[in-house]
């Protein structure tokens, strides 16, 4: 599984079947864990951040990945590299729309996934996804408790669900502190240290603090 489809699965609300995130945080978080896939592929390199600006992506190998989310994505790297990373993770760029609604679509395709449609007020669409098999979230879990608790192994992709789920805000929503035998504060720490060691997160931790100040600007007006 791809690591985009394992943050897909995290992100499911086992009660109410939404998202824990926004759809400005979602669509970036999924786009990070695109991008690290292609880094874990040696399709691109994403160099860490310099005094003088953020982390950036570097194309190493344009063929094909063999996974249509992947294919997508690594053409528009190509198109784009070199370049700042946080420019290919915003909500409107060029990984992330659309692709949560593409990564869910695969999944339910799959058999991951059920997808769930309803109306509110009987006016309003509304669509919730619940997980077929728990199993596999299990395993996804403990994989990453395993990164979380125990020094740095060759996990990589584990190692990467938490700094992505950390830099989005998340870590604390798909990860409950107590059933790994540690504190909210502990966590939120783990989870700081992911980040510095993960360019591609860095950079998504940019874009969403850049989209909560636009959020906040755009809804303090007036007094």
């Amino acid at each position: 599984m791809l690591v985009v489809e394992e943050l897909a699965l995290l992100l499911v609300d086992a009660g109410s079947g939404a998202p824990v995130t926004t759809a400005a945080t979602t669509g970036p978080l999924l786009a990070a864990g695109v991008l690290r896939e292609l880094e874990l592929a040696g399709r691109v390199r994403v160099e860490p951040a310099r005094a003088r600006g953020g982390s950036r992506v570097a194309l190493l190998d344009p063929a094909p990945a063999g996974s249509a989310v992947l294919d997508r994505a690594l053409a528009a790297v190509a198109e784009r590299a070199p370049c700042p990373a946080s420019r290919l993770l915003t909500p409107l760029g060029p990984l992330a729309r659309g692709l949560a609604q593409r990564v869910l679509a695969d999944l339910v395709a799959a058999g991951a996934l059920a997808e769930e449609r309803s109306r509110l007020l009987g006016v309003l669409p509304v669509v919730r996804h619940r997980v077929l098999e728990p199993a596999v979230l299990d395993a996804v879990r403990a994989r990453m408790a395993a990164a979380l608790t125990r020094p740095p192994g060759p996990d990589a992709r584990a190692a990467a669900l938490v700094a992505l789920l950390a830099a989005a805000g998340a870590l604390v929503r798909v990860h409950d502190p107590g059933a790994l035998g540690t504190t909210r504060r502990e966590l939120l720490a783990a989870g700081r240290a992911a980040i510095a060691a993960d360019p591609v997160a860095a950079a998504l931790a940019d874009v969403v603090r850049g989209a909560g100040a636009t959020a906040g600007s755009g809804s303090g007006g007036g007094g």
